[in-house]
């Protein structure tokens, strides 16, 4: 049943994608800081974690970015991640990403689905937004099953310049 969902949820995020390949604007031109809480389910642990998120983003084109995310878990059921993350905007106000990095020193990784519904520009030089996402994320890719990760919903507020 797990991985049956979790191919589900993969194949909603490829295809929610694909009807709009044209990339709008992403939020930081050059810099943005992130900050969140994420609720997650440890398919692992069968129970929920917390952790909060921080993340430094970098504009690279008008649709992607690039950052350094960390999420500092609880330590049971949500580990500890710090993560190279790509963000690919679909939509000004939906997009996915997708990360790589470790977690206790193991080699861990992850995919996921976005969306901004609230987003505000002050003079084309300041953004700031509410930022929801969806993630799977995989905290040992050498000793977990694909099917055992984490999967976690994040909000988060962002400041971009």
């Amino acid at each position: 049943m797990k991985r049956c969902t979790l191919f589900l949820l993969i194949a909603v995020l490829l295809f929610a994608g694909l009807g709009s390949l044209s990339a709008q604007n992403a939020e930081a031109n050059i810099l943005g800081i992130e900050i969140g809480q994420v609720t997650a389910w440890n398919f692992q642990a069968d129970d929920f974690g917390t952790s909060d998120l921080l993340g430094l983003h970098f504009g690279m084109t008008d649709d992607m970015e690039v950052g350094v995310v960390f999420l500092s878990g609880d330590g049971g059921n949500m580990p500890m991640f710090s993560l190279l993350r790509m963000s690919f905007f679909l939509q000004e106000v939906f997009g996915l990403h997708v990360s790589t990095g470790n977690s206790a020193g193991n080699v861990a990784g992850g995919i996921g689905a976005f969306t901004v519904p609230v987003r505000r520009e002050f003079d084309e030089t300041l953004t700031t937004s509410l930022r929801i996402s969806l993630d799977y994320l995989n905290p040992d890719f050498s000793g977990v099953s694909i099917t055992e990760g984490i999967l976690g919903l994040g909000i988060s507020g962002k400041i971009s310049f």
